[in-house]
């Protein structure tokens, strides 16, 4: 069984409260690209999962063991289905981690689904929702959005009301520009460093902001609460931020706790343009980027396919 975990982004953050948990709560959109990691999926003759983690993004923050989400969202299937068997997952990693692109959470929403296919299962999306909400907020946003890949996520992301897209021609012709620093944002410390929460309430928005109107207009929508708490706790990323603006990138917004920026743009080649020469001024700064990526919105969310 094959199955693909796309990255994400966040067309707007924003922060609303501490809850009683520890958590915040949070107002966000979230958008699936196409852009992503694979998996392959087998059964296997011993009991429980193995893992094996390649490509070019396989760093050593990626446990190949019980720690990583992949595995422990095929255990939840495999536990319930009381299986005979076991499940060997294959992850190529083509999306960095630690970067506000939802890596982890999307390999674990593609591991639960491919687990689900692989033991012929057809579960409703609620227990999705359930189960892979105990292994992170975002998880489900990847499980739920499997029709348009976007969605108005509230709670602690994980109360996910996916949104339509617009049509094809609309939605294909906005490209997502992305820079990956080589600095790891870790979400925990991100979180406790937010210092000011959004007042009032949150302006209601729907896809034709980003999608249906002026470029500009687009941009100005992108908004993120946790960028600020990000350059707090993460210093060496302030660096990042100060060299994109003194090149004229002063639209570019943090991904989630960061640490990837990512632009809209209307024109592909106007977009590479830009890309390559963001990459080059960084770098003749010193900051050589992780990750420089030119995608487009998935229009799914996490998706299976069967292998022969």
């Amino acid at each position: 069984m094959g199955a693909f975990a796309p990255a994400k982004v966040n067309l707007a953050l924003r922060l609303l409260a501490r809850r009683a948990d520890g958590y915040h709560e949070l107002d966000t959109w979230m958008l699936a690209l196409e852009w992503g990691d694979t998996l392959i999926l087998r059964r296997r003759a011993e009991p429980g999962v193995s893992l094996s983690v390649h490509g070019r993004f396989a760093s050593a923050d990626i446990p190949a063991d019980a720690r990583n989400l992949a595995w422990r969202a095929a255990e939840l299937v495999l536990a319930r289905a009381r299986a005979p068997y076991g499940i060997a997952i294959q992850l190529e990693k083509a999306v960095p981690s630690q970067a506000g692109l939802g890596a982890g959470s999307a390999d674990a929403a593609a591991a639960w689904l491919g687990a689900e296919r692989l033991l012929g299962l057809n579960s409703p999306l609620a227990l999705a929702r359930a189960e892979l909400a105990t292994l992170g907020s975002d998880c489900v946003f990847f499980a739920l959005a499997q029709e348009s890949g976007l969605a108005h996520c509230t709670a602690r992301g994980d109360e996910v009301a996916q949104v339509p897209l617009p049509d094809e021609t609309r939605r294909t012709a906005r490209h997502v520009a992305i820079l990956v620093p080589t600095v790891a944002c870790p979400t925990g410390p991100v979180y406790r460093a937010v210092r000011q929460l959004s007042p009032g309430p949150v302006p209601q928005r729907g896809a034709s902001e980003w999608f249906e109107r002026p470029l500009a207009q687009a941009r100005a929508a992108l908004v993120n609460d946790l960028e600020a708490a990000a350059l707090a706790a993460v210093p060496e990323l302030v660096a990042w931020r100060a060299a994109l603006d003194r090149s004229g990138a002063n639209h570019w917004r943090l991904s989630g706790s960061g640490s990837a920026f990512f632009t809209l743009h209307e024109s592909r080649a106007v977009a590479e343009e830009e890309l390559a020469r963001l990459v080059a001024e960084l770098t003749a700064r010193g900051l050589v980027p992780r990750a420089a990526m030119l995608t487009r919105p998935q229009g799914a969310g996490a998706r299976t396919w069967t292998i022969s």
